[in-house]
């Protein structure tokens, strides 16, 4: 069967260059390394302070993108207890 007609987002539902932004690990792999890097150094550190420290050496990067890759490398501080009485 053959849609002449037919773009990816009606066939699939998304456009063909959604595709394309994840499948480019080259291009994060010095900031995915550069994030795991200071995550185990400081542990306490959330997205938005290593986003902040990482701005001066990756100056075009924004804090959606470190999110990301926080996320994806598995990479949370964990939530502390509240001490009740």
């Amino acid at each position: 069967m053959v849609f002449p007609n037919a773009t990816p987002v009606a066939l699939w539902g998304f456009h063909a260059t959604a595709a394309a932004i994840r499948s480019k690990p080259l291009r994060r792999m010095p900031i995915s390394a550069a994030i795991i890097d200071l995550v185990q150094a400081r542990r306490r550190f959330g997205y938005r302070r290593i986003h902040d420290m990482l701005r001066p050496v990756f100056p075009g990067i924004n804090h959606k993108r470190i999110y990301r890759l926080y996320i994806d490398a598995n990479m949370a501080v964990r939530k502390r207890k509240m001490n009740r009485p």
